[in-house]
């Protein structure tokens, strides 16, 4: 029996994921962590966490997202109402500016990124 997700369905989502923040089609859910998360991160709003999105989505790409996924198997679903249902999608990744590891989640919702969390990984 096949256990999801594959390597191959991986790189699809990670894939589409960065499709969607390329042609600005993406949502970021009502965390009350997100200022947080932000901050944090050093990050000073909305577009410059979806520039880190980017390029920690392409730096999975390049390593293999079944190197970095950090999910579950198969992808746990969400029980945020807005999202109810949906596959999450979760990786870790190098930044590549700085010393850390961080954690993003994610689903993908009709033709849109939905940004579920992203933070400095904590194993």
């Amino acid at each position: 029996m096949l256990r999801r997700p594959s390597p191959k369905e991986l790189h699809a989502k990670v894939c589409e994921a960065l499709a969607h923040l390329e042609s600005g089609s993406w949502q970021v859910l009502s965390d009350p962590h997100l200022v947080s998360s932000l901050e944090e991160l050093g990050l000073a709003d909305e577009d410059a966490l979806i520039e880190l999105l980017m390029d920690l989505l392409e730096s999975i790409r390049s390593a293999g997202p079944h190197l970095c996924y950090a999910g579950g198997k198969p992808p746990a679903k969400s029980y945020e109402p807005e999202i109810a249902g949906l596959e999450l999608w979760a990786f870790k990744a190098p930044r590549l500016r700085s010393n850390q590891t961080i954690y993003l989640k994610f689903a993908l919702k009709k033709g849109m990124y939905i940004h579920v969390s992203c933070h400095e990984d904590r194993p």
